[in-house]
């Protein structure tokens, strides 16, 4: 009887042993991640910023259930499973991913702030020129509701560039006072474009009436011109 005690109590154990190192099991997926991600090939494709955060988002949801979900040591009767080394190589994993997807992020966010800073700032200085022939004032309001239409789009993009700085925000990462410059300098475009837009409007408006008179007249004079050859 003793034997056999013996022998339930061991079979016991190992079964508990084996159940804990089945629970452990589902985090193979971030070993197998680990051993297959690349920073390098990461960072040449081209993502969006919805699936980036979902990436950062996996990367933290990792760590945290890693770090307080798995213990160092298992206790199973007699038996005792370690997974102090299984911890501490799956959490560099998450860490390291992690911090490459901020680094991209913020170059995403540099690149993103000056290219829509250039845009705005040369539609500003397109929509402030103020044409005083007839020519150049059509050219001009082709141009006007050529510019307004694409304000929808730049729109998105500057909002864009917003949740950007707020996932940074969110995951403490440190901007450099250059781009802080940069995304303060961005808002002041933003919202100076849309002064702009407003005031070529107007302009436009007020100016319109005075270019018709000038077609008028100029069709009048093509007229006179036209019967002066008959004659």
């Amino acid at each position: 009887d003793s034997e056999r005690g013996i022998e339930l109590k061991t079979d016991t154990d190992f079964g508990i042993a084996r159940s804990t190192i089945d629970v452990l099991e589902k985090y193979r997926r971030v070993y197998e991640f680990g051993r297959e991600w690349s920073e390098d090939a990461y960072n040449k494709v081209e993502y969006s910023l919805a699936s980036l955060q979902h990436d950062m988002n996996q990367q933290e949801e990792w760590f945290s259930d890693i770090d307080r979900n798995i213990r160092y040591t298992y206790d199973a009767g007699f038996l005792q499973v370690e997974s102090r080394d299984f911890k501490e190589s799956l959490l560099p994993i998450t860490v390291k991913a992690l911090t490459a997807m901020k680094d991209l992020l913020l170059r995403l966010f540099h690149s993103k702030c000056s290219e829509l800073q250039t845009i705005y700032q040369s539609k500003i200085k397109q929509l402030e020129e103020d044409p005083t022939t007839l020519k150049q004032f059509a050219l001009h309001v082709e141009k006007f509701n050529t510019i307004r239409h694409e304000g929808n789009s730049l729109d998105q993009q500057e909002q864009e560039v917003e949740a950007m700085k707020k996932l940074l925000d969110q995951y403490v990462v440190k901007i450099p006072s250059s781009d802080a410059v940069l995304f303060d300098d961005l808002r002041s475009s933003t919202k100076a474009f849309g002064d702009q837009v407003v005031t070529t409007e107007q302009r436009v408006d007020r100016r319109m009436e005075s270019m018709r008179q000038m077609v008028y007249k100029n069709i009048s004079r093509l007229n006179n011109d036209l019967t002066s050859c008959r004659d």
